[in-house]
């Protein structure tokens, strides 16, 4: 342990006003490095240097300052850690009256450091499992996969159990954290707003989900954060899915009450194998891309349920906009309060089975103007929507002009 500029000050500045007295902290070479005299910071202190030397603590009496020029009158006590003097600290003052004072200082000063010490350790053990679930998701595992589940328990991290990865997708998170950095005329200063933001973020997450050391949890860039989620292997799939629903509903509800913050979530599938978790990532990921063009307006994604929305986006972009264009141009020819009545009338049709009295009343309209509309959309596009071929290639050519606006849309176009 070795003392800084930032953690001797602080202790400086918890203590002083405590003793209504003057602190010094002084480091292994006996250099002030906190102090409540900001002119005697980086200056020698020789009683400190003899304090270091000889391990005891030295007073200094009005005489002695004088023949130590830059010393004032105090006591000046080690700081020990591990058995090994560390620093000195320094109390200003008449030594008669502070003496009293100089043990109860000295225990402070390294309960202080202790508490440093065990942050410390608390950040970097953090830090060590965000770089671990990174690797797990990229799939990084270095040259032995034993070594990779031993990097696990060093860290307290089963790595061998079943998870299913989800990722947490805040759609507006990159406008929030602009805003945040607008805030501040130092973008250093909104940059680190903007981290713990994201921090925050992501101890809520924890909070939700239960133990960080079994449930994963990361902030994977941009607006995504990743839950690895340990289940159950023998669970079945239904079950999984319906604790993976609850779990999002309730991560949703946090972080949009706490955070006004919209969110979306993918679900990939679940492997028992530890090298195929990053595709249980990226499965999740493609599942809120393409969940939220195919199925808007839900909350949660299981990629495994999204088979059409999949093949739609697998489709060249090119190839989408021709195939759209050549079914439905007639379409979006049509005044507009023509095209928005027939697209309605096909949703709600489509939506309701097929069934013309369910669409009629759905969009309480009588059931003859439903047929009406459909005929209408059967002359325009040469598809008739009451024949089965012809309305599969209804259904895919709004399904992809759907999936190329919310492209564009979400793309800032």
């Amino acid at each position: 342990m070795q003392l800084t500029y930032e953690i001797a000050q602080k202790m400086v500045e918890r203590t002083i006003p405590i003793l209504q007295c003057n602190i010094n902290i002084m480091d292994q070479n006996g250099v002030i490095i906190g102090t409540g005299e900001t002119e005697r910071l980086n200056t020698v202190h020789k009683g400190a240097r003899k304090v270091i030397a000889t391990g005891k603590s030295v007073e200094v009496t009005p005489r002695d300052s004088e023949e130590w020029p830059g010393v004032k009158p105090g006591v000046n006590l080690p700081i020990v850690w591990n058995d090994q003097i560390i620093g000195v600290v320094g109390i200003t003052g008449d030594p008669a009256e502070i003496r009293p004072f100089g043990e109860i200082v000295k225990m402070a000063v390294e309960m202080m450091v202790q508490q440093t010490v065990l942050q410390q350790q608390v950040h970097l053990e953090s830090q060590a499992r965000q770089h671990l679930i990174q690797d797990l998701i990229s799939g990084k595992f270095g040259r032995s996969m034993d070594m990779f589940v031993a990097r696990g328990w060093n860290l307290q991290i089963d790595l061998t159990r079943s998870r299913i990865a989800m990722v947490v997708d805040i759609r507006n998170f990159s406008n929030h954290t602009y805003t945040d950095l607008k805030k501040f005329n130092d973008q250093l200063a909104g940059e680190l707003q903007v981290q713990q933001t994201k921090t925050k973020i992501m101890k809520k997450i924890e909070e939700v989900v239960g133990d960080p050391l079994v449930h994963l949890v990361s902030f994977a860039g941009g607006g995504h954060f990743v839950v690895l989620y340990a289940l159950d292997r023998d669970q079945p799939t239904k079950r999984q899915k319906a604790v993976l629903n609850r779990l999002g509903q309730r991560i949703e509800q946090v972080i949009s009450s706490q955070f006004g913050l919209n969110v979306q979530i993918g679900v990939g599938n679940c492997y028992n194998e530890l090298a195929e978790i990053s595709s249980s990532y990226r499965e999740a990921v493609r599942a809120v891309k393409v969940g939220r063009r195919y199925l808007p307006k839900r909350l949660i994604y299981h990629y495994d349920e999204l088979g059409l929305g999949l093949l739609i986006d697998s489709i060249d972009p090119k190839l989408r906009k021709e195939y759209t264009k050549r079914n439905l141009q007639p379409l979006f020819n049509a005044d507009r309060k023509t095209f928005g009545k027939l697209w309605k009338t096909m949703q709600v049709y489509m939506d309701k089975g097929l069934n013309v009295t369910q669409a009629a009343n759905a969009l309480q309209i009588r059931r003859n103007t439903l047929l009406a509309r459909l005929e209408k959309i059967a002359h325009l596009t040469g598809l008739n929507p009451r024949n089965i071929d012809d309305l599969f290639l209804l259904k895919l050519s709004m399904l992809l002009h759907q999936y190329e606006e919310d492209e564009f849309s979400s793309s800032g176009g």
